[in-house]
C-alpha cells in the first residue's frame, strides 16, 4: 500500500542518516551472521561448553534458514519457522523460493 511504502521510506531515510542502513543486496545470510557471532563468543572467551552448545543450536538453525539474508528475515518468517518447528511441517531453506537472487 501507499502508506506502507511511505513508512518504509521514512525508516530507510532514518537508517541512512544514522549510518546503519544496508541495502538488502548487501545483507549477509543467517549462516554468515551466525559465524560472526560464534567467532565473537570465542573472542569473548565464553566457556567451551557454552560455545559448543551454541554451535549445536546454530547448526540446526543454519541447516534450515542459513541461506536466508538477514534483510529478508521478517517477524512473520520467524514466526512461521517457530510454528513449523513445533508442528514439524517446516521446509528447509533449500526448498524456499529464491529471494533477492
Amino acid at each position: 500500500t501507499r502508506r506502507a511504502a511511505d513508512q518504509w521510506l521514512v525508516a530507510a531515510r532514518h537508517e541512512v542518516a544514522a549510518g546503519i542502513h544496508a541495502p538488502a543486496s548487501a545483507s549477509i545470510t543467517v549462516a554468515e551472521a551466525a559465524d560472526l557471532w560464534l567467532a565473537q563468543c570465542e573472542i569473548d572467551r565464553l566457556e567451551r561448553s557454552t560455545v559448543r552448545l551454541y554451535r549445536q543450536h546454530v547448526g540446526h538453525i543454519v541447516s534450515l534458514i542459513g541461506r536466508v539474508r538477514l534483510a529478508d528475515l521478517t517477524p512473520s518468517l520467524s514466526d512461521s519457522w517457530i510454528r513449523g518447528q513445533t508442528t514439524k511441517t517446516w521446509r528447509p531453506a533449500a526448498t524456499w523460493p529464491r529471494m533477492n537472487s
